[in-house]
């Protein structure tokens, strides 16, 4: 079973504790950052994302936070992402279909949250995907086709949502 990759073993810096916030904001100074190309802000208590996340970031690690709200998915620039994990945040609200633009994303973890619409509909463009872990997001739609596009796929975790149809098996077995 594919799991979270580890973090990257890159130089880093070690802050101890949390990241000092009045009002569970995450700072602006974070945004400052543009060579930065992995962030881990998992297990805080941010409820806000207040800036734009204009860096390079590969891998994008939230999870176990308690935003408020739909996430900022027209706020940034994530055409390098390869990982993105979500989970258990408290978002909210439709997964736009702009996320089949994140080409080189290869890890999706949504789960736990409170999402809505269908995802599979726009996740065919994203053939790098090896994982998707979406589950108890309250999404709801049809399974589609377009999961045939996702030849690298190894995990897709449904669990808990309202999909609805068939599963033609072809759609899942062919590569």
């Amino acid at each position: 079973m594919t799991s979270i990759p580890p973090k990257s073993n890159q130089k880093s810096s070690t802050f101890p504790g949390r990241i000092p916030s009045r009002s569970g904001e995450l700072p602006v100074s974070v945004s400052n950052l543009h060579s930065l190309k992995e962030l881990d802000l998992s297990a805080n208590f941010f409820c806000l994302l207040p800036f734009e996340m204009e860096f390079s970031l590969e891998k994008l690690y939230l999870s176990f936070n308690k935003f408020l709200g739909e996430f900022p998915w027209s706020t940034g620039n994530f055409s390098s992402l390869k990982l993105l994990d979500l989970r258990s945040c408290g978002f909210w609200g439709k997964v736009p279909h702009s996320i089949g633009n994140f080409t080189r994303l290869q890890f999706l973890y949504l789960g736990f949250n409170n999402f809505s619409g269908d995802l599979l509909g726009s996740i065919g463009n994203l053939r790098s995907l090896e994982a998707i872990y979406m589950s108890k997001c309250n999404f709801s739609g049809q399974i589609t086709s377009s999961l045939r596009n996702l030849t690298e796929l190894v995990v897709l975790d449904m669990a808990q949502n309202s999909y609805g149809g068939t599963i033609e098996l072809d759609v899942l077995l062919t590569s």
